[in-house]
């Protein structure tokens, strides 16, 4: 259903009827029930060049809509009669005139110039049904589509246009229910920038698609609610033509400020007239022709026409703005003339987003426009004109020599003198060039990432003693990975509990490592497969110092910290490790437990970080979760884990050196305790690293617990009574096994120490 029959020019039959453009809304409306297949049709194509246009009639039966295939209103409303062979049928068809409302089900315009003129058609170049609408330059044209949009959206949810049915009580149309072709599924501006990957992306450009269209700024309204910033409401916008994706107002700036770039670069004008304040167009059509004989007559003759100098127009107009097609990068086109002969450049820029294409047209546009402006034109104007204003265009006729002009300025003195500049519409009419979308990045998807919380003990001072630690990787990395912490289904929303902000270095044992004691070189190898990372072998006073650091799941359950010197590539690409230290920083029970093949192992660097964790959540099990740190949780890049943390290292650390020595028929247990902090000195005893100096000591008869005391010093006198009470007559025998674990304030026993040891 056509909405226009648009030519270029003033001088075709709509234009002179006093339609204002392609893009006047009040015109496309009155084309939904008029115009073309309402009141008349082209019987030819030669008369659609000439535009005859023939009378829709229906002489013989007086029901002319039966040939009007926009009549909606007639068919809805009256019984149809079939016409077989031409001639009426006497009894109607079951059609129950009202009965039905009507959806549209595809309704819209293809997004180039003139689109209105036939909304149907489709440019695609591997289609044989690829056309352009009727007379239409081929550019794009983003407005021409919106302007059918607008129309078609206004006329039919104004009740006046859309009657009511006498059957369902509603309305013809269903106005709130109209389907436009066509918004894509494609996400913009994948499609159409991924060309590799869509093969119909090149015929957006001109199609029916919204994507990326439905969101841009007409310029009419962008004009007026600027101007409403500023408290300006009694406006005239209708006229302007042109569409943005964006406009930046980057700095408090009056409302003229905002407005004037966009009337520089889309070559408007701002007039008041009366109380109105009419924006309009450099492009309008002529409101009047004048004789120059008719001018009122100066002291220099009618008129002065006047030549700009050439030297003084430039030759190249650079416009700098913000280039959608680029990821909205700032950009700058030029527009040169290269038959120009002066040097001079120019140039401007405005803070909107546009398609370069767009831009290249606007910089053509002005360029050319400088070159015909600087024919200018003074005379006064006669009493039979006094109705012009600045920004009118007229047509000056000198001796059958017809030119356009634009009004500058009016000056009322003794006489009303008009200054104007000469204006060629062609000017305006600079094509859009093709579209060429950057082919976006590719968009990463993150899986999810392999992750590990450690129950460490405390490793360097200055550490969270109670904190666990996170180590984390995935390839690609996120940029992070972020852990969630939650207490069973009822818990609500996974509270944020930490984050890893670089990848970790992890991998896993091929085979099992073997139980060792701590304190000592272990001349023992173990190969470990990485992830991610590579491993390097370090002097032996920097591993004393604490480099190489690693922490490996034990078999018993918990973490080892252990170390490693020496680092050899192999052939399959795992580590073959050399050289360890093993069950430091109080880790002994974990490193005699040994690991298992597949364990996990993770290199302690600074990717490996604490997480928020507090002394009251100690003990309690958890649900945590990680993934991607700009996902959201409960989703399906994170994975889950159900784990306790203890506070590991808060726990005390084994008590050393356990001896038993005989003080008549008592035996005095004693031991020598160890400090989580300052411990690495070797003057005097070690600092307690407690708030109070307390231990539990437990004896064993035969494997079995026979006593369990607690005491504030580091021995305890084992008496001959309860020896008896213990054992029996015959004692413990020459080796007695005991178990001694310094108390914590904060967490209570710490690592046990337990041995057997021969009494002296």
């Amino acid at each position: 259903m056509p909405l226009a029959d648009w030519r270029d020019g003033f001088g075709h039959v709509d234009a002179l009827a006093g339609a204002n453009s392609q893009y006047d809304v009040d015109y496309l409306i009155s084309n939904i029930n008029g115009g073309e297949g309402f009141d008349w049709f082209y019987a030819s194509a030669a008369d659609r060049d000439n535009q005859i246009r023939t009378p829709i009639t229906d002489t013989t039966y007086s029901e002319p809509w039966v040939f009007r295939y926009k009549d909606l209103w007639s068919w809805w409303s009256n019984p149809h009669h079939n016409r077989p062979g031409g001639v009426r049928a006497g009894t109607p068809t079951a059609w129950v005139p009202q009965s039905k409302k009507i959806v549209f089900t595809e309704t819209g315009a293809p997004a180039v110039d003139k689109g209105a003129n036939q909304p149907n058609v489709f440019v695609d170049p591997k289609s044989t049904e690829s056309a352009l609408p009727y007379y239409s330059t081929g550019a794009r044209d983003d407005l021409a589509q919106r302007r059918v949009l607008e129309a078609g959206a206004a006329f039919w949810s104004d009740a006046a246009n859309n009657p009511t049915s006498s059957v369902y009580a509603g309305p013809m149309v269903e106005a709130d229910r109209h389907y436009i072709w066509a918004y894509d599924a494609r996400p913009f501006p994948d499609f159409p920038a991924r060309s590799d990957v869509w093969g119909d992306a090149a015929n957006w450009e001109k199609g029916h698609w919204l994507n990326g269209r439905l969101g841009r700024a007409p310029l009419d309204l962008l004009v007026a609610a600027l101007s409403a910033e500023a408290g300006f409401t009694a406006l005239e916008t209708g006229r302007l033509e042109g569409v943005l994706t964006g406009y930046v107002v980057d700095r408090p700036m009056s409302p003229r400020e905002m407005i004037d770039p966009l009337a520089d670069v889309f070559q408007f004008d701002m007039v008041e007239t009366g109380s109105v304040i009419r924006f309009q167009p450099r492009s309008d059509a002529p409101v009047l022709t004048i004789d120059a004989s008719a001018l009122a007559a100066r002291k220099s003759g009618a008129f002065t026409l006047s030549l700009g100098q050439e030297l003084d127009l430039p030759a190249a107009f650079r416009l700098g703005f913000i280039d959608e097609q680029e990821d909205f990068a700032p950009a700058v086109v030029e527009a040169r003339d290269p038959g120009a002969r002066p040097a001079r450049e120019i140039g401007a820029e405005i803070a909107a987003v546009l398609a370069p294409a767009e831009a290249e047209a606007r910089a053509r546009s002005i360029l050319a426009d400088a070159w015909v402006m600087r024919e200018t034109l003074s005379f006064s104007l006669p009493p039979s004109v006094m109705e012009l204003e600045p920004g009118d265009a007229i047509i000056l006729n000198d001796l059958g020599t017809e030119r356009r002009y634009r009004i500058t300025e009016i000056d009322d003195g003794t006489e009303r003198r008009a200054d104007l500049v000469r204006v060629s519409p062609s000017v305006y009419e600079a094509p859009v060039g093709p579209a060429s979308f950057t082919s976006p990045a590719p968009v990463q998807v993150f899986a999810s990432p392999l992750w590990e919380l450690m129950d460490l003990p405390l490793l360097r001072e200055g550490d969270d003693a109670a904190a666990p630690w996170l180590a984390a990787f995935a390839d690609p990395w996120p940029g992070g990975v972020a852990l969630y912490r939650a207490v069973g289904e009822s818990a609500g929303a996974p509270a944020l509990a930490g984050a890893a902000p670089a990848r970790a270095v992890l991998g896993r044992l091929n085979d099992g490592l073997a139980p060792a004691a701590s304190g000592r070189w272990n001349n023992s190898a173990v190969s470990v497969k990485l992830s991610f990372g590579v491993l390097a072998s370090r002097a032996q006073e920097e591993v004393f110092t604490g480099a190489n650091l690693f922490a490996i799941e034990s078999a018993g359950g918990g973490w080892e910290v252990a170390q490693f010197r020496d680092a050899v590539l192999q052939g399959d690409g795992s580590w073959r490790l050399t050289g360890l230290l093993r069950g430091q920083a109080g880790s002994e029970a974990e490193a005699q437990a040994g690991a298992s093949a597949g364990a996990r192992f993770v290199l302690l660097t600074p990717a490996v970080t604490q997480i928020d964790f507090s002394l009251n959540q100690r003990g309690v099990l958890y649900d945590w979760q990680a993934g991607p740190g700009q996902d959201i949780p409960d989703t399906e890049n994170f994975t889950a884990r159900t784990l306790t943390m203890n506070a590991r290292g808060l726990a005390p650390l084994a008590p050393a050196h356990l001896r038993a020595t005989r003080e008549g028929a008592d035996i005095r247990l004693a031991w020598t305790r160890r400090t989580r902090v300052g411990g690495d000195g070797w003057e005097g005893e070690v600092p307690l690293g407690e708030a109070f100096e307390r231990y539990t000591v437990k004896i064993f008869n035969a494997g079995a617990e026979v006593r369990v005391i607690q005491t504030a010093t580091p021995d305890y006198l084992y008496t001959a009574a309860d020896i008896t009470a213990d054992f029996g007559g015959q004692g413990p025998g020459a080796v007695i096994t005991f178990a001694v674990a310094q108390v914590s304030d904060a967490v209570g026993e710490g690592v046990e120490a337990m041995e057997g040891v021969g009494i002296k």
